[in-house]
């Protein structure tokens, strides 16, 4: 950890004496009304997919008549009672398997989604966090020299426009620090708020202090696509179970009491698998597998592509901010002190003192900035993919 961070821990463990950390964010979330909606939502999505292949119960028939004209016997009540039930032919044990397994991994990819939207809040809340602690370190140190050139000026040692440029420069400060607050307090109550946890202060040293590169397995294990291989799956199987001849038969057992006859029968239906509505049926099932075909290879190849496109874009942020850290800053603080030391003996204006205390501070926010964005670069990729964030403790 860079003393950097360190410091900005410091202060947001001043805030609180239990900082809530990422993963109780990302555990809060996994457990919120948002996250069941979404659950609740893929398993009736899949639960209407199969009462598609669902027969229907038993069903009583019955017939009843009176015959007043007979020839051998005398006019009797006649009934027909039976009692049908249709039952499925065709194997539907992998298609149901496959909705259930479907239904699963929607509900994952979607709470993942969830929780990479928290990530990024976090992220947020985190870098408004940090550009404050540098804010008011930043301001502190202007009011010490503030006071100290008024000091020098009533001695004579420095001019008066020397000490409204410093005063200036601490009422700029103010205002910005008043502004980061007000976002700062946005972007926490918006946390908050989606996870659906209360929180008095964040823990923030628990992301990433590098910029890192996402494993080569990323793709290939990317929850995203299994579900689209799923999806694909049970397309074919759909396909194949719509093109079998016999899906359904129906039994019946059944009761006669007619003028002579009093029996028990058994019938048997089966559907000849002719018609316009089952050959609908069949195309319209074969165009899907299509689809989901064509689909996955479509994501397969999009996937790629972004992935590709977020390493070479990772890799110049660790290469920008290598130099900002190893080469930037500290140059940039070695004048500070440098111009610091002329000021204060007369060889250096405070304007140019000033200047180089604003490159610093400006370089300094420019690597929270890259590391930021390189966060949530991540988060919206993962979100992408349907993977959940992990913690530093977990990497």
């Amino acid at each position: 950890m860079t003393p950097l961070r360190l410091l900005a821990l410091c202060a947001a463990v001043s805030l609180s004496a239990a900082p809530v950390s990422l993963q109780e964010f990302l555990d809060a979330a996994a457990h919120s009304d948002a996250a069941k909606a979404r659950q609740f939502a893929a398993q009736a999505n899949s639960l209407q997919r199969r009462s598609e292949l669902l027969t229907d119960g038993p069903a009583l028939n019955a017939q009843a008549g009176y015959a007043d004209a007979k020839s051998m016997s005398k006019n009797a009540m006649e009934y027909h009672v039976s009692v049908e039930k249709p039952f499925r032919t065709a194997d539907t044990g992998r298609l149901e398997r496959l909705f259930g397994t479907g239904s699963e991994m929607t509900a994952a990819l979607e709470t993942a989604r969830l929780q990479n939207r928290v990530y990024a809040y976090y992220i947020d809340a985190c870098t408004l966090q940090e550009e404050l602690w540098l804010l008011e370190d930043a301001k502190t140190r202007g009011v010490q020299m503030e006071t100290l050139i008024r000091t020098g000026m009533e001695g004579g040692e420095f001019d008066r426009s020397a000490w409204l440029r410093s005063r200036l420069n601490v009422e700029t400060l103010t205002l910005q620090i008043d502004d980061l607050n007000s976002r700062y307090e946005e972007s926490f109550r918006l946390l908050s708020s989606t996870a659906q946890t209360e929180a008095e202060s964040l823990l923030c040293h628990d992301l990433p202090d590098t910029i890192a590169l996402p494993p080569e397995t990323l793709l290939a294990d990317a929850p995203l696509l299994r579900q689209l291989e799923n999806r694909h799956g049970s397309a074919k199987a759909l396909a194949s179970y719509r093109n079998s001849w016999l899906q359904e038969v129906t039994l019946a057992a059944g009761y006669d009491d007619e003028m002579d006859v009093q029996r028990a029968n058994l019938h048997v239906s089966l559907p000849l698998g002719l018609g316009s509505r089952r050959a609908n049926d069949r195309e319209a099932a074969h165009r899907d597998a299509l689809a989901a075909g064509a689909e996955l290879r479509a994501m397969r190849s999009e996937l790629a592509a972004r992935v590709a496109a977020f390493n070479a874009a990772q890799q110049t942020r660790q290469q920008n901010l290598k130099r900002l850290n190893d080469e930037m800053i500290p140059e940039a603080y070695e004048t500070t002190v440098l111009l610091e030391e002329r000021f204060m003996g007369s060889e250096a204006s405070y304007l140019e003192y000033i200047d180089s205390q604003k490159m610093l501070f400006a370089l300094l926010m420019e690597g929270v900035q890259l590391r930021a964005n390189a966060l949530k670069a991540e988060a919206g990729l993962f979100a992408d993919l349907g993977i959940t964030p992990a913690t530093k403790d977990k990497k």
